[in-house]
């Protein structure tokens, strides 16, 4: 049971380190001001708010929505090890990753999505059942990821001109200034700054909950083991 115990630990400790990262980007939230873009500056970091844009605009490929970014997933049902009954099983999922443009009226800054927390709106679903084939042809190559089980498809994009909210650090290059990961995550999301700073919080609460819960289901188990 000690080496049991010891696993216990080392999982409350890292999901401790986890909830530090969060607290921190929550303090950071709330003691931030959200700035305006003609306002940032390289190597702050900043949170700002604008609308979504990109010249020429990416095409979403399920929904065919002009956007400046898209990500889309294709989830089958089926029985998954270690759970009762069934449940929607992620088999595929793609995200664009180019850069694009947030504007505010005072001015533009690009934002890299590689490496981002994005959490944008839902722009199309589609079901289909056993033995149906994707209704656009250049994606029936993946259809062998569904063969004989019920799926769906989900995608989500940043159409353009629509609402954005960013958190991360301001990089230059030649002159130009642009939002990436960097001693912070970077977040971008299409809910408003106080949705956002709520659901951080949270997180850091419950990783902080689940950590202390395993070091001390750890440490129980050391001392029950040496008291028997």
């Amino acid at each position: 049971m000690i080496p049991i115990g010891i696993v216990f630990i080392c999982v409350g400790i890292a999901l401790l380190l986890v909830a530090n990262k969060h607290r921190g980007v929550h303090s950071d939230m709330r003691t931030i001001d959200r700035m305006q873009i003609s306002e940032l500056r390289p190597g702050i970091i900043a949170e700002i708010s604008g609308t979504a844009q990109l010249e020429p605009p990416l095409v979403a490929p399920f929904s065919k929505v002009p956007c400046a970014w898209y990500g889309y997933e294709i989830e089958r049902y089926e029985y998954v090890s270690g759970r009762q009954g069934q449940s929607w099983h992620r088999v595929w999922r793609e995200n664009s990753k180019k850069r694009f443009r947030i504007y505010d009226g005072t001015g533009t800054v690009a934002v890299t999505p590689a490496e981002a927390a994005i959490e944008a709106p839902q722009v199309f679903e589609h079901t289909l059942e056993p033995g149906e084939v994707f209704p656009r042809p250049e994606f029936r190559n993946l259809t062998n990821l569904i063969t004989g089980h019920k799926a769906r498809v989900r995608e989500r994009a940043f159409p353009i001109g629509s609402p954005v909210y960013v958190f991360g650090s301001v990089f230059s290059s030649e002159d130009k200034l642009y939002m990436m990961r960097g001693r912070r995550p970077l977040y971008i999301s299409s809910k408003p700054e106080e949705m956002m700073e709520q659901e951080v919080g949270r997180k850091a609460a419950l990783f902080t909950l689940a950590g202390l819960i395993a070091m001390l289901g750890g440490i129980t188990l050391i001392v029950l083991q040496k008291i028997l």
